[in-house]
């Protein structure tokens, strides 16, 4: 039996809020005669709780409070103390994380998820971890195929796509089934800005005390259904499509997908069956899920059931939101874990490879915060494959060349490496800075140029490192 680890999954969505407490189980599965090779070897969810609707204090602003006695509540039911929690993700999702308070919130949590915690609202994280709670990730690795994954929340349907296991794409629209809420009796009580453009679309004004008739509301579930065979290129695009996109667009919108997989609320609602009453979650949810069914992506016989729907999120977050640095790493002290929302300075192979220390002059100043002071950053480097010790070194010097004195001013350099030198590099780079400047350096990890990275304590006796890579910070 390997290590034990705790970890949790906070979702704080727009329509309900969840949590999970899984267990992650490491190992080290390489021969007695070889380098460590720790890995997460099982994964099992321990609790799960009551799916609460989140509380807010007005259609623009959370309640802070009422969210943390709710997280106070679901670790006592599940008899977690958050001091045994060693990683795990809180993040604010869909159209909950534009709220006005959507910093108070993660605040008012804070210290509920140990030392180790993810606070996001990134619609290409979000997605990710929807499209790896509902096994889409892992159904594309299986059968080596190209796999989407569409998460049909309250505000938002957050877009992954997997080819092999591995992530290829993403994206985010403005369709959900929360952006008109109502009454049981069809009475609108709020209408969400983001659903304009679909509502000019169509030629409606619905306001606050409306009304609306069930075959009005099936037309507006009908055109947002339908933007999504049109993000998929299941169908020709419209104009519309532009203007209810959350940031970005698929960068290959005509890539041939295997299978396809709705999570989230709606794909809850799709997978359950439930149609009895449309309006009985008091928005369009049900009439949504019933618009889904219809589209092109049903037609072709693409979508399979996933493994979760309304909790894919979450248990991407409790489960698979962390990551193992290669167990070739070094720190030379591990007090400045954990670390957390660093800005990676990344730079191109063929700039590692030609002209480093000119690269990373330039890169440096993009990281200025709005003080005009540099910001701490990781440095991601390709690296080198089964480099020698004269190569290593150089590599250093290089990169020290190239960073002048920010090592000393910031006290602290980090490096993400994708190849395996993380700590011969590191040692290279110690030997020669002050013995004050702080240096981590880990390998096994791959990022880009607008990610952000946490690396948290070390775990299997200091072997290795948790690395939670994320896409957006407060992103749009």
């Amino acid at each position: 039996m390997g290590e034990v680890l705790t970890s949790v999954g906070i979702d704080i969505g727009t329509t309900t809020t969840q949590l999970i407490f899984s267990q992650l189980v490491l190992d080290d599965r390489a021969a007695m005669s070889s380098a460590p090779s720790v890995s997460v070897v099982e994964k099992r969810v321990i609790y799960r709780s009551r799916i609460h609707f989140t509380p807010l204090l007005s259609p623009t602003e959370i309640d802070a409070r009422a969210v943390r006695r709710l997280v106070e509540e679901e670790y006592r039911l599940a008899g977690v103390d958050p001091r045994e929690v060693n990683a795990g993700a809180v993040i604010i999702t869909g159209d909950t994380a534009r709220k006005e308070n959507a910093q108070a919130v993660l605040e008012s949590v804070e210290g509920m998820a140990g030392d180790f915690v993810v606070a996001t609202a990134g619609s290409d994280l979000e997605a990710i971890l929807a499209g790896k709670g509902s096994g889409a990730e892992a159904l594309s690795r299986r059968e080596g195929s190209t796999v989407a994954n569409l998460d049909v929340g309250g505000g938002t349907t957050n877009v992954a796509v997997f080819r092999e296991g591995h992530v290829v794409d993403t994206s985010c629209l403005n369709v959900g089934g929360r952006l008109v809420r109502l009454s049981q009796d069809g009475t609108v009580e709020h209408v969400s800005d983001l659903i304009s453009p679909v509502l000019d679309h169509l030629g409606l004004r619905i306001r606050a005390g409306d009304r609306l008739e069930p075959k009005v509301a099936e037309s507006i579930c009908g055109r947002m259904a339908s933007l999504c065979d049109e993000l998929l290129g299941l169908v020709p695009r419209t104009s519309l499509l532009d203007r209810m996109l959350t940031s970005h667009d698929l960068k290959d919108p005509r890539r041939e997908l295997d299978r396809i997989t709705i999570s989230g609320g709606v794909g809850d609602c799709i997978h359950q069956g439930v149609w009895d009453d449309p309006y009985r979650y008091g928005d369009l949810g049900v009439l949504l899920a019933r618009a889904m069914m219809g589209t092109r992506m049903f037609a072709l016989g693409k979508v399979v059931p996933p493994e979760e729907t309304i909790r894919a999120t979450v248990v991407g977050a409790g489960s698979h939101s962390m990551e193992l640095s290669g167990s070739t790493i070094g720190f030379s002290h591990d007090g400045v874990f954990p670390l957390r929302n660093l800005p990676i300075l990344r730079v191109s192979e063929a700039e590692e490879a030609h002209c480093l220390p000119q690269a990373l002059r330039e890169r440096l100043g993009w990281f200025m915060d709005s003080a005009g002071e540099q910001m701490r950053v990781a440095l991601a480097l390709k690296g080198l494959s089964n480099p020698s010790f004269e190569e290593v070194q150089r590599l250093a010097e290089e990169i020290l060349e190239g960073l002048g004195d920010y090592p000393v001013r910031s006290g602290l350099l980090v490096l993400v490496v994708e190849r395996d030198m993380g700590k011969a590099l590191g040692y290279a780079l110690s030997s020669r800075l002050p013995q004050d400047v702080r240096v981590v350096s880990v390998d096994g990890v791959r990022v880009e140029n607008g990610d952000y990275v946490d690396i948290g304590r070390p775990l299997a006796r200091g072997r290795v490192l948790p690395v939670v890579i994320k896409t957006l910070v407060f992103g749009a």
